[in-house]
């Protein structure tokens, strides 16, 4: 069994989930919603526990079922553990990122889905655990007597995943890629090379102003400080849009350096933000070509499990929260100077730390 498998990955901020909602349009590509549901991302977690580290069974439930059927898994020529079908199923859900999203949606058939800077969607999706665990488990039946590598051990979670799910009755039969989240961790990148032959990896950058930005505003809306006027709102940003800024250039900065190393793969395609809303339709035929699929005009639409978004700035191809709603052009222009100039934007760091520091001594004299 294989599948090619799609990873979007990019820092915090980057986009990852409109490309996924543009890339879901896509007739041949089908998404996983969740973000480590696979081996890829956790493989030194993985390979830790086949040492013996953590072994536990998952419920006792399935314990009749899946604890005797023992299989092997191939890391290396030198490297090949045994690993019962239930312990499997206990590291996959004791590492998920996603596993409270998950099991909410084993109990609610609601996915939550975070969409932009600020909107929540929920999507009907029904997710049956225990048709989950019985697929999983035939289907490493079939390869009882042979190790399986991790990219076919993946193929088998993927297709498992796949079959427990209502919304994949919908899908085309003819899928070419399973998509999903990416983390923001080099060593994913580097496994993927190592350990898999059929991926590929669309990397997304973003101006370090427009990240800045959004991860400030989804501050401002986690401490519930958006029901300020939009005067208010703007001095919030300019107080801590620098602060975030450096931090944002440092991490930035080394994950490009290792980054660069993969640029000339033919497996990984950089692709910029800005590009999804300037010039949205060759992007995607930019990325329907690195996938060697057909261009479909639906990926220039959002959609989720196969349904259109129904949002009106996401088809009106706009970014959900702009700096122009609070910003000039002139101003974006002066501030991305000053965040592309590492001295000017210390300076401009100390000042702001200085200014909300005095301020805070001054409300607490007035108080006394």
């Amino acid at each position: 069994m294989k599948f090619d498998k799609l990873y979007i990955c990019g820092l915090s901020h980057s986009g990852k989930s409109l490309m996924l909602e543009l890339l879901d349009g896509h007739s041949n590509i089908y998404m996983c919603p969740y973000s480590e549901f696979t081996l890829s991302s956790i493989l030194h977690k993985f390979e830790q526990y086949l040492e013996g580290e953590g072994r536990k069974l998952f419920f006792n439930k399935y314990d009749s079922a899946n604890e005797e059927l023992v299989f092997s898994i191939k890391f290396t020529e030198n490297q090949i553990y045994s690993l019962s079908v239930n312990e499997l199923i206990h590291f996959i859900f004791l590492n998920n990122a996603s596993l409270r999203f998950m099991l909410k949606t084993y109990i609610t058939n609601e996915y939550i889905h975070y969409s932009g800077d600020r909107i929540v969607l929920k999507h009907h999706l029904k997710f049956n655990l225990d048709i989950f665990i019985l697929n999983l488990n035939n289907l490493i039946k079939n390869f009882k007597n042979d190790p399986l590598t991790i990219e076919n051990l993946d193929n088998l979670i993927f297709k498992s995943y796949m079959d427990s799910v209502d919304h994949s009755n919908n899908i085309s039969q003819d899928i070419k890629y399973i998509m999903k989240w990416g983390s923001n961790s080099i060593p994913q990148i580097m496994n993927l090379h190592n350990y898999y032959h059929y991926f590929k990896i669309i990397y997304l950058q973003r101006s370090i102003f427009n990240r800045s930005f959004s991860k400030v505003f989804e501050f401002i809306n986690q401490s519930k400080q958006n029901n300020n006027s939009k005067k208010n709102i703007k001095k919030i940003i300019k107080r801590l849009i620098f602060s975030m800024a450096q931090n944002l250039v440092i991490k930035e900065s080394e994950h490009l350096k290792k980054i660069n190393f993969f640029k000339n793969s033919q497996k990984i395609l950089i692709i910029n933000f800005e590009d999804l809303f300037n010039s949205r339709e060759q992007t995607m035929k930019k990325i329907a070509k690195f996938l060697n699929l057909e261009y479909e005009v639906n990926l220039n639409k959002p959609s989720f499990f196969g349904h259109l978004i129904d949002y009106k700035k996401f088809s009106e191809n706009q970014i959900l929260i702009s700096p122009n709603e609070f910003f000039s052009k002139k101003e974006i222009i002066y501030y991305n100077q000053i965040i592309n100039n590492k001295f000017l934007l210390t300076i401009f760091v100390f000042f702001y730390k200085f200014t909300n520091s005095f301020r805070k001594l001054l409300n607490n004299n007035i108080n006394i």
